[in-house]
């Protein structure tokens, strides 16, 4: 039977313990800025960690840990998937006695869906956001039979909220020509109060 626990616990099995870490407290918002028009290809999204995977070998064995995959609901604007980056989908990776993994697991962009007429992902809108209301993660270790650890949020709240912010606009940097034009002038007033002395 799984044990459903946060940051600080999490399901342990054999000699690993693997846990969700949903931020500072559930319903902890994570900004990021519009992203630009990206073509057809998701990879090239700016992708922001919303929830990570911890995967700790407390035993003194070496341990195998294979990621199946996360299942996730929310609401919301935003493109959001399951990637755990250090974890492939259906690959054996071997922990070390003592070695801890911390991924991240679910990922949101800073971008609409797919939109099949514009051709790729419009950019995204101050405002826009996504709110994960409910995810599970399925594993097996040592190539065992499917664990699956899981939360929801309660009626009207969420566990992790991705949210898109508007974006500053850098001070601008001067041109080698407006440079150049500042440095003449300095130069000129410099002769000017040399002649009038």
């Amino acid at each position: 039977m799984a044990m459903l626990l946060f940051c600080f616990g999490g399901e342990v099995s054999a000699n690993l313990v693997v846990s969700l870490d949903f931020g500072a407290g559930q319903g902890t918002t994570v900004y990021t800025t519009p992203a630009p028009f990206t073509e057809a290809d998701p990879d090239q999204l700016p992708w922001v960690p919303l929830v990570y995977l911890s995967v700790e070998n407390t035993g003194d064995d070496v341990s195998s840990f294979l990621f199946w995959g996360a299942d996730i609901s929310g609401e919301g604007s935003l493109t959001i998937r399951s990637s755990a980056r250090y974890f492939e989908f259906n690959t054996e990776v071997f922990l070390q006695p003592g070695e801890t993994v911390w991924t991240p697991v679910i990922e949101f962009a800073g971008a609409n869906n797919y939109t099949a007429n514009a051709g790729g992902y419009p950019p995204a809108q101050e405002g826009e956001f996504i709110n994960l209301q409910s995810m599970s993660v399925e594993y097996s270790i040592n190539l065992g039979s499917l664990i699956i650890i899981s939360e929801a949020a309660t009626q009207g709240e969420f566990l992790r909220r991705g949210e898109i912010m508007g974006e500053s606009s850098p001070a601008p940097v001067p041109e080698p020509a407006t440079m150049l034009l500042f440095g003449t002038g300095l130069a000129s007033l410099g002769w000017l109060r040399r002649k009038k002395k």
